[in-house]
């Protein structure tokens, strides 16, 4: 699935894309997408597990629910993203 298409997954009111959109992310597969390979190359992270232990969830569902003020933070600390939204961009265009 293209970039695009994804995005189109998870703006299900299709006004355009916005954070408030990640809601839907539980229709995609975290642990594909943001994959051990991905974590190590772009973040201080080993694994999505690690990622969730950083943000107090204990499934990759829960990202989809967790702070957003608290991704972003756990984010910014562990990586050169600006942001949850700018990983998962990347991770999505991976």
């Amino acid at each position: 699935m293209d970039f695009k298409n994804v995005l189109n997954v998870l703006d299900k009111d299709g006004n355009g894309f916005d954070l408030g959109d990640l809601k839907n992310i539980g229709q995609l597969d975290l642990k594909q997408l943001l994959n051990a390979d991905f974590l190590k190359k772009f973040t201080k992270f080993v694994s999505i597990e690690d990622l969730m232990a950083k943000v107090g969830v204990n499934k990759p569902e829960a990202l989809a629910t967790a702070d957003p003020g608290k991704l972003d933070q756990v984010v910014k600390e562990n990586s050169s993203f600006g942001g949850w939204k700018e990983l998962l961009a990347k991770a999505l265009n991976k």
